[in-house]
């Protein structure tokens, strides 16, 4: 990697910089600014006391793995200030960081239906994820070498190949053809170099994961295998999970539809958190305050950059020390503790660019337990770590993301009608003034300076999507999340059930009602026990008692039909969510 430092003059703020020109010592040109400055004490920026890396604690790292130099515990970043902070004062170094020689994550395993492969997305390729014999998870371009067919849409076989629908050729998981049922002779018979192949990728299975490396070949599975998953240890390690030391809640998997980077500016962005999840995460009114973010990593290409606040963003959550960590490429912790030595919660943030304008997100929470015996559970672990069933958690889960969505999917189109049209850099047409947008500048800073040019998409890739108005389309729950969850289509599929039997059960209580009742009537009328008015001689059923199991069978359909109506608006959910900020008051 090839990398450039480009210096600010002494004493000058990055928040200061507006529209200053620096040159570098190979004579180009490099412009920071805001668009609108923040000036403080000369020699500092917003974030003042910078600088330092983090601590690292050893842990046990999975086999395979290559341990990094990123503190696990809250408390274990140093925050001690430095004489320049690398963002502010002028030390930003650029250089071309390596998309492809990277583990991403593309699914949650409890999600994954062994028994059929699986299309994805990476970077604007088209995958074929599937399970071989021997129960590994395999990672195919989504073609058949044969005709290009759509690999996908085949079949996992008994003996645990992959078998392409359209012709019958079947593949074993490095990718070779291992039947071509029109072939004169059996393909063990050919010559290697005649054998067709797949396209495979590298796969790894970690903490409930199947992770995909986006190059193919020899080469490519040496490189992976020397590859650390991004993360932490105690999401990572399973060893860790089960000593006690920490524990991960089930995976979340959702497509959103808006860009990678837009996913990570918001997941770097606590501020919105009390406004945009009003009523389910703070009060837009009430919570609000000011706070300030430290740098407590410096900005590289590598390794990103993280950020911690000692006071809380929310005014009565007092979450106390909370630390921002962003891992290039597809990472994002947001650490917590509320009390010295208690549990620190960790909401692990895993975005996948999948195509432009679309990424994966895939998002859990992991306990660190602490220090202090019995210490209370943090705030927020209600809504990762409960009692519930896995799909209504990921049907919260759904709605929650949505109160940001809106905002990001036209974000990013006013964005890039806006600014990258006219070749204006993002971080250059916000305004950011206040310190709380630390982190945001940081990121775009990493991806418009640091990352290459931007996400690189494969030859072919969709264009970005138009801006979509339909709230009925744009929270589209089936097509970004329910049809790649085996947990949630099975939920749906147990729903539908419910709902058409209790339905039934709702007409025949109402029937049995009418007909217990009608019975009695007739039976009184036939005895002489109901007087009836000769003017309405002809309608003896009005004046009769209805018995008491009438009664019951009347109000139990009634109940029933309300309970049918119910589960038909939760059947139309897990379609549908949609979700209006000016409707939550």
């Amino acid at each position: 990697m090839t990398t450039r430092v480009v210096s600010l003059p002494t004493g000058t703020s990055f928040w200061k910089v507006n529209r200053a020109r620096v040159r570098s010592r190979h004579g180009r040109v490099t412009r920071l600014h805001s668009k609108r400055p923040f000036c403080l004490a000369a020699g500092r920026g917003v974030d003042s006391p910078a600088g330092g890396r983090p601590s690292h604690t050893a842990h046990a790292m999975p086999a395979g793995s290559t341990p990094r130099a990123v503190a696990t515990d809250v408390s274990d970043w140093d925050t001690r200030p430095a004489p320049a902070d690398s963002v502010e004062q002028g030390e930003v170094e650029e250089g071309s960081f390596q998309w492809t020689k990277h583990w991403y994550p593309i699914h949650a395993l409890d999600h994954l239906d062994p028994t059929r492969p699986h299309h994805a997305m990476l970077l604007g390729r088209d995958l074929a994820l599937w399970r071989d014999g021997s129960g590994k998870w395999q990672c195919f371009e989504d073609f058949c070498p044969h005709r290009l067919a759509p690999l996908s849409e085949g079949r996992v076989e008994a003996d645990g190949s992959l078998l392409c629908a359209y012709h019958g050729w079947r593949f074993e998981g490095s990718g070779k053809c291992t039947a071509l049922p029109q072939a004169s002779k059996p393909v063990s018979e050919w010559k290697p170099s005649q054998v067709p192949c797949a396209v495979s990728y590298p796969t790894k299975e970690l903490a409930g994961v199947v992770f995909v490396w986006p190059e193919s070949g020899p080469r490519a599975a040496e490189e992976a295998a020397a590859t650390a998953v991004r993360g932490f240890p105690e999401m990572l390690d399973d060893e860790l999970q089960a000593t006690g030391k920490s524990t991960r809640s089930s995976w979340a998997v959702r497509d959103l539809p808006y860009g990678w980077d837009f996913f990570m500016e918001n997941a770097l962005d606590p501020a919105h958190v009390p406004v945009s999840h009003h009523n389910f995460v703070g009060n837009r009114y009430q919570d609000p305050t000011f706070f300030n973010l430290d740098t407590v990593r410096p900005l590289t290409p590598a390794e990103g950059v993280a950020h911690r606040t000692d006071r809380p963003f929310m005014q009565k959550t007092g979450m106390g020390t909370t630390v921002l960590d962003f891992q290039p490429p597809c990472f994002v912790r947001i650490a917590a503790r509320e009390e010295e030595g208690g549990p620190e919660s960790n909401i692990c943030l895993y975005a996948t660019p999948i195509k432009p304008g679309y990424t994966r997100a895939i998002v859990c929470q992991t306990i660190v337990n602490g220090d202090v015996k019995g210490g209370k559970k943090p705030a927020n672990s209600v809504f990762f770590q409960n009692a519930l069933p896995k799909w209504i958690n990921h049907m919260f889960g759904a709605l929650f993301v949505n109160q940001d969505s809106v905002f990001l999917h036209h974000q990013e189109k006013i964005v890039e009608h806006r600014l990258r049209a006219k070749n204006v850099k993002t971080v250059d047409g916000y305004d950011m003034p206040t310190p709380s947008d630390k982190a945001v500048i940081a990121f775009r800073t990493w991806y418009e300076r640091m990352s290459g040019g931007g996400v690189p998409w494969a030859p072919g890739s969709p264009p970005m999507p138009p801006a979509e108005r339909d709230p009925e389309k744009l929270y589209n729950l089936w097509d970004s999340h329910v049809r790649h969850c085996s947990i949630c289509k099975a939920a749906l599929a147990k729903t539908k059930l419910w709902q058409k039997a209790v339905a039934v059960a709702s007409v025949l209580c109402l029937f049995a009602g009418i007909a217990t009742y009608s019975a009695s009537a007739a039976a009184a009328v036939a005895a002489g026990s109901v007087a009836i008015p000769s003017n309405i001689a002809s309608l003896p059923l009005l004046w009769h008692t209805p018995p008491t199991s009438s009664l019951w069978a009347v109000v139990a359909g009634a109940l029933l039909a309300v309970v049918a109506w119910q589960l038909k608006r939760l059947e139309r959910a897990f379609h549908v969510l949609t979700f209006s900020h000016a409707d939550n008051h």
